[in-house]
């Protein structure tokens, strides 16, 4: 990912916050932090990072009664074209499924108007 930063320092901090619902792992919202570090940012606002993530989870169609935080490990990198999901005896997140290039342009996966994902015969 990248962005562009008004901070002063040239390698601002990114602390990545997952909710995630604590029955099967589904992740919920993912919310990045960006800053300089200090507050918020820094290794003092860590609580205040989940109930903001939390605040986003709220908003998910399908939240559930008690979603579960997780706080990214630094060295997690997503991948495009894949999902995920926590794994619930580790704690860690990990590779649900990857979606190949393919299925992605023709929209597979996709749901007819019936909602039974199967095509309709022409």
């Amino acid at each position: 990912m990248e962005f562009e930063t008004t901070l002063k320092s040239d390698h601002p901090t990114s602390e990545t916050v997952v909710v995630y619902d604590k029955q099967d792992g589904r992740i919920l919202h993912v919310h990045e932090f960006i800053g300089d570090g200090m507050g918020l940012y820094g290794p003092q606002g860590r609580e205040e990072r989940a109930r903001i993530a939390l605040e986003g989870a709220r908003h998910h169609p399908n939240a559930p009664q008690r979603p579960q935080v997780l706080h990214h490990e630094h060295s997690f990198r997503w991948e495009h074209n894949t999902l995920y999901k926590v794994d619930l005896a580790t704690a860690k997140i990990v590779l649900r499924r990857h979606i190949p290039d393919a299925s992605i342009a023709r929209g597979a996966g996709r749901k007819n108007a019936r909602g039974t994902g199967r095509k309709k015969k022409r």
